[in-house]
């Protein structure tokens, strides 16, 4: 589960869930799933299922040839036909506050054809056997967004660690403008950018973790140069990226914040609703920032109160309920789905006892 802050958003909260005897995407998963996307490009409508074989599809996904290659397909499209996305949205500064569920899939069917002698084994596909792939309607529409704009196969293959493919694959979708183009430069403060990558820790505690990921970035030429602009608790990192801008001063900022954006000349107004659109589709999507396990997190008292919203504060009993939930969840006692329910209850007496009953559950 993750859960993230974005643009006019009180929280996001996005659960995987994978398929049994599965695990959620993660690793390479993320180039097959390109793999597909660059397939379904090359075809006249987004839309239309997606027709390549085995063979077809371990090259577009850079994986390597033959035997090895093919399984590890065979894997990714099990994992990305089977996970399941429930995004639960909350949004804050209104009364009474509005939510909402969306649950989607990466690849919502699939159907595998080929032949084979007769006693031969059906658990792995040869290389020409046929795939025949039907892409979610919201991964179409992070596509038609420009999400997948940033991402070069070159740079991937060449990235071995996880955590750095982590990184690249956050950038690449971070630095995409709301009219579609690439921006030449991503500024964001240093600590929002560490939540939505999954880190936890200080200023400097991330820039720690992240500092052999900046240098191997730069080695390999995805970017020219990460600077920091201001020192102190809250520091502002900014990524120059080497090549793909339109603009050379462009400027993608933190959930790409109109007041930050360069490189367009539509309308103000334009800008906002495009930004703010461009946003919720990459909150729907961790894939596109945690295409593998995120590599760390923790807890604050910032995200227990944008979950228990605004309900629990309308009494002094209320009030003292969320106190309790508050160093409850601090303590790893109450997961981020309880936070959401308790933040429901209609009276603080509810919310007092739904809370007794789930600190008596074992965890």
């Amino acid at each position: 589960m993750r859960v993230v802050r974005g643009p006019d958003l009180g929280v996001v909260q996005v659960a995987c869930t994978a398929a049994r005897g599965e695990v959620v995407p993660h690793g390479r998963d993320l180039d097959v799933l390109l793999g597909l996307l660059s397939a379904a490009a090359d075809q006249r409508r987004l839309g239309d299922t997606v027709h390549l074989t085995v063979a077809e599809l371990v090259t577009r996904s850079h994986l390597p040839p033959g035997h090895r290659g093919s399984v590890a397909v065979q894997s990714s499209l099990h994992r990305l036909t089977g996970s399941t996305f429930d995004v639960f949205e909350v949004r804050s500064g209104y009364v009474p506050q509005p939510w909402r569920v969306i649950q989607h899939r990466l690849v919502v069917s699939m159907l595998v054809r080929g032949t084979a002698r007769a006693g031969a084994p059906l658990d792995r596909w040869p290389a020409g056997a046929a795939i025949h792939v039907r892409l979610g309607a919201d991964l179409l529409q992070a596509v038609e967004a420009g999400l997948f704009g940033g991402l070069e196969a070159s740079v991937q293959l060449r990235l071995r660690s996880p955590l750095a493919r982590h990184v690249y694959a956050a950038l690449a979708q971070a630095r995409v403008l709301p009219d579609g183009t690439l921006a030449a430069i991503y500024r964001a403060p240093l600590l929002g950018w560490a939540e939505l990558l999954g880190l936890g820790g200080d200023a400097a505690q991330v820039l720690q973790i992240l500092s052999p990921v900046h240098a191997t970035l730069q080695r390999i030429g995805a970017l020219s140069r990460v600077t920091q602009r201001q020192a102190g608790e809250s520091p502002i990192i900014e990524y120059h990226f080497a090549a793909g801008a339109a603009d050379s001063d462009s400027v993608s900022g933190y959930w790409a914040t109109p007041g930050c954006l360069g490189g367009s000349n539509r309308g103000r107004r334009d800008r906002e609703l495009g930004a703010a659109a461009l946003a919720e589709i990459r909150l729907r999507h961790p894939i596109f920032t945690a295409a593998s396990a995120p590599p760390g997190g923790h807890r604050t008292e910032e995200d227990a109160s944008a979950l228990l919203g605004w309900r629990l504060t309308r009494s002094s009993a209320a009030s003292h309920v969320r106190d309790q939930a508050v160093r409850a969840y601090l303590n790893g006692h109450l997961s981020e789905a309880h936070l959401i329910d308790l933040g429901r209850c209609s009276s603080a007496a509810q919310a007092q006892r739904l809370l007794i009953r789930r600190l008596r559950r074992p965890s």
